[in-house]
């Protein structure tokens, strides 16, 4: 779990200096300020088409192969905010964290269902999600802060070193988790679908959360730059 979630929460640091800077920091990333939602969400956009694939080929694949690669992708794409400026280049590097973050984010779910029952997989599941939260409140923080000390472009370079750390501790750290869970505990695409057209209760909460992802980790982290400025 340690691997898996500290990688988990420095690949963070890119994408969370960035939604905390850019809005302000336009000039130095070679956009409008109209650009700034686009690319703030594409990364996201991206993944509604990305996800389902990730987790084809976690079904398919080793863990490792897969979830690695993924940080590094996440490192590349920070790089990209750092080296480059204007509006396709940055949205390129959005479309690659979105690559990234699929493959993060699925994989990392996937590794956690390899490794626990359904005793103790809540506990688990909220241990990962911890993680990530304490990813996303540090980078935030830590790349607003490190943007004011050394600039916008420096601050880029760190986050991508900080990503590219995790992808090592995972590299080095992380075991191949893929034959741990028996073939008997995955049920297939035919049962799962009735229980999700019949579970009303399901679709509603996640519905909420939609909503709630949408004004919380959107709009207002998209534009509280601005607002504080």
């Amino acid at each position: 779990m340690f691997a898996l979630g500290l990688g988990t929460a420095l690949s963070l640091m890119g994408d969370g200096t960035l939604y905390t800077v850019l809005p302000t920091h336009t000039a130095e990333a070679g956009i409008a300020l109209s650009s700034v939602g686009i690319i703030l969400g594409v990364n996201r956009a991206v993944r509604l088409f990305l996800n389902g694939p990730a987790g084809l080929a976690y079904d398919r694949w080793p863990r490792r192969r897969l979830f690695v690669p993924a940080l590094f992708i996440g490192s590349l794409s920070t790089v990209v905010y750092a080296a480059t400026r204007g509006f396709w280049p940055m949205l390129v590097g959005r479309l690659l964290w979105g690559l990234a973050w699929s493959g993060i984010w699925v994989g990392g779910a996937t590794v956690i269902l390899d490794v626990t029952t359904a005793q103790d997989r809540g506990r688990w599941m909220g241990l990962y999600q911890m993680w990530f939260f304490l990813g996303a409140a540090l980078s935030a923080f830590a790349g607003g802060l490190l943007t004011d000390w050394l600039g916008y472009g420096a601050a880029m370079w760190l986050g991508a070193a900080v990503t590219a750390l995790g992808g090592l501790v995972a590299l080095i750290l992380l075991p191949e988790t893929r034959s741990i869970r028996p073939d008997f505990d995955r049920p297939s695409v035919e049962e799962i679908r009735p229980r999700l057209r019949a579970n009303w209760g399901l679709w509603i909460v996640a519905s909420l959360q939609g909503i709630n992802r949408f004004v919380t980790a959107g709009v207002l982290a998209a534009t509280m730059g601005l607002l504080v400025q």
